[in-house]
């Protein structure tokens, strides 16, 4: 994450803003005062990151029209605006690059412009070639809904992960 940030500011973007990695004592965030807000989060392995738009800053904001389902918020088609793909197609390829990112939530209407931002960012140079699969390898962003404000990111707790070998079976997961 602290990469990520690394990169953003060399970008010239506003800062990453992360929230609920889990409280003090690696427990879900909220569970202290009796009213969890995930399923998970513990142990500092899950993290809520802002994303960018395309005015630079990083809000946590909608990037759609949204509706409420059964399964929660979720973006309605064809309204996503101002959303940076690319900005933030560069800072997720830079996750993914360090091995450690088992999976991803991303609302689907916004991995749908992220594709094409991080194919946009290979050919420019700002995004290695290996890296560029992952996008749509249906795990390192999946959609899972209440996802249309920020990414949720889940990394391995196995120590010395690095470089791109992963086991792509994702752990079992609760929905946040």
């Amino acid at each position: 994450i602290r990469h990520a940030a690394q990169r953003v500011a060399g970008l010239g973007l506003a800062p990453l803003v992360p929230e609920d990695l889990s409280q003090w004592d690696g427990q879900t965030p909220g569970v202290d005062v009796g009213a969890p807000r995930h399923a998970s989060h513990q142990r500092g392995k899950d993290v809520d990151i802002s994303l960018h738009g395309e005015d630079g800053l990083s809000e946590w904001r909608s990037y759609c029209t949204v509706e409420r389902t059964a399964d929660g918020r979720e973006c309605v088609a064809g309204t996503v605006a101002n959303y940076d793909a690319r900005a933030n197609a560069i800072w997720f390829g830079d996750l993914f690059a360090t091995g450690r990112v088992t999976m991803s939530f991303l609302d689907a209407e916004l991995i749908v412009p992220t594709i094409p931002g991080a194919e946009a960012a290979e050919a420019e140079g700002e995004l290695a070639a290996d890296v560029l699969p992952l996008f749509s390898d249906g795990v390192h962003l999946q959609h899972w809904p209440n996802h249309d404000n920020h990414i949720h990111v889940r990394v391995s707790e196995a120590d010395g992960a690095t470089g791109l070998v992963l086991d792509l079976e994702p752990e079992a997961f609760e929905p946040p």
